[in-house]
């Protein structure tokens, strides 16, 4: 049985399904309730914390709700979400990335001894995943995170199939000159 992680369900507290509450409609309910977990998922393998892509889905999720009238119509509105949410994790990760090197800049004034603890394998990918040049990083997330075909990158990222297969093999090379030079990763036992 798998384990349950939470990404199925929506996020506590969020209730958008509350047919009493003003203004909300039951469409976008529904729509909200079946693409949250989905973009969740993809914005969590870039960001590689849940509560920031919970925070970044949900912020996408509210200027979809505010364009609601005019994306509803749309043939794929959760792409829509999808490139929102991708644009906004590729802006919180620079800006985290830059508070990361402010800190580390002060740190360095007083190091600290303590041994760092080693991240399992899939920790350590999508850490090296998150440090691909952007399109490359959503091109993997999209792909691997939520099981999509080049088609749908494409449609999403707002480019053609071609570039996304040139993002994803430039990608998974770089991924694997990476994996080589870790020796934990490949004294281990291959199977």
């Amino acid at each position: 049985m798998a384990e349950d992680d939470g990404w199925d369900r929506p996020v506590a507290g969020v209730d958008v399904s509350d047919e009493g509450g003003p203004g909300v409609d039951q469409d976008f309910a529904t729509f909200y309730d079946v693409e949250f977990p989905k973009v969740s998922r993809v914005v969590r393998s870039l960001v590689g914390r849940r509560d920031i892509a919970e925070e970044i889905s949900q912020d996408a999720f509210i200027v979809a709700y505010d364009r609601w009238t005019r994306i509803r119509s749309y043939d794929r509105p959760g792409d829509f979400v999808r490139r929102v949410a991708l644009n906004r994790a590729v802006s919180d990760f620079r800006r985290r990335g830059a508070e990361r090197r402010a800190i580390e800049r002060a740190s360095r004034r007083g190091a600290s001894h303590a041994e760092p603890r080693s991240p399992s394998t899939d920790e350590w990918l999508w850490r090296e995943v998150r440090r691909l040049p952007d399109r490359q990083a959503q091109a993997i997330a999209l792909t691997y995170a939520e099981d999509l075909s080049v088609t749908r990158v494409a449609e999403i990222l707002g480019c053609s199939e071609n570039t996304v297969k040139t993002h994803l093999t430039r990608a998974r090379r770089r991924l694997a000159q990476v994996l080589q030079d870790v020796p934990e990763l490949n004294d281990g036992e291959r199977g």
